[in-house]
């Protein structure tokens, strides 16, 4: 089974994530997920790490250039993964939390394409 890319409408295979930055969107076994423009760039981060545990530290790097963001960054990013993950469950995907070290994307047999 495919689906279209929502940033190129080429066809992509359904075991296939695609975390688009242009669209903020992701797309894997032909379901859309539509998320705000910081979850798009988490979700990208945690995807590139490919299942690895991802920092706070890192993600706020990630976002904000430093690992030295806002001081409502570390609480902002939990927030976020919480929508994240709400969104993402569709998909078939999840976020795994590991206490007090960061957090891994759970992807099916994992592949990523960078759109």
């Amino acid at each position: 089974m495919t689906s279209l890319c929502p940033t190129c409408g080429n066809a992509v295979p359904s075991r296939e994530l695609i975390v688009s930055l242009e669209t903020n969107t992701a797309v894997y076994n032909g379901v859309v997920a539509q998320l705000t423009a910081q979850q798009t760039e988490i979700l990208h981060i945690l995807a590139q790490a490919s299942s690895r545990i991802v920092t706070v530290a890192s993600i706020i790097a990630g976002i904000y250039g430093s690992s030295v963001g806002p001081e409502s960054a570390g609480p902002l990013i939990r927030t976020q993964i919480c929508k994240i993950r709400r969104k993402i469950a569709p998909l078939g995907l999840t976020i795994k939390n590991t206490h007090t070290v960061g957090y891994a994307l759970q992807i099916p047999q994992r592949q990523l394409r960078a759109a």
